[in-house]
């Protein structure tokens, strides 16, 4: 529905994102099942993703240079850190993650990925 939305243009989609951010996955969520539920390849609307089990991901395709880092996840919270000097890390809260779809929030936006394989 959300997709449809950003795809047709229309507001409808912030109306979307706002009711999710009112859903986030409870704090006390079991951290080892989500994080072995993001263990793969996943894609975003601007790149692709492979999450290991090891707390590593980086950029598809895999390639020197590629931006990679660390993630892991506590309670329902993501947190990802990019390896750049000196590294950034990021913290989002977890909404859904599924075998199919993970959605995550970083303030105000919505992140959707969908899993590749």
């Amino acid at each position: 529905m959300r997709e449809k939305a950003a795809r047709l243009k229309t507001d409808a989609w912030q109306a979307i994102d706002a009711e999710i951010k009112r859903h986030p996955a409870p704090t006390d969520s079991d951290s080892t099942r989500l994080s072995s539920l993001l263990v793969g390849e996943w894609a975003s609307p601007r790149h692709d993703y492979l999450f290991q089990a090891d707390g590593t991901w980086t950029m598809l395709p895999v390639e020197e240079n590629v931006t990679h880092g660390r993630w892991h996840i506590e309670g329902n919270q993501y947190f990802d850190t990019v390896a750049t000097d000196p590294p950034e890390t990021s913290q989002y809260t977890i909404f859904l993650i599924t075998k199919k779809d993970f959605v995550f929030t970083h303030q105000t936006h919505v992140f959707y990925e969908t899993r590749l394989k």
